[in-house]
């Protein structure tokens, strides 16, 4: 899962789904002062 971030990760908050990017690792640019955070995390699929 990529996640942009509005600020710094903190690993005591845990980022909700709202902040996942629409593309994966091949989409994603990133840009000086943009914050990202890639989290390996279980999905279920139904």
């Amino acid at each position: 899962m990529i996640y942009k971030l509005e600020q710094e990760p903190d690993i005591a908050n845990l980022p909700n789904d709202e902040l996942l990017t629409p593309k994966g690792v091949d989409g994603t640019y990133i840009s000086d002062g943009e914050y990202y955070l890639f989290w390996l995390k279980e999905v279920l699929w139904n």
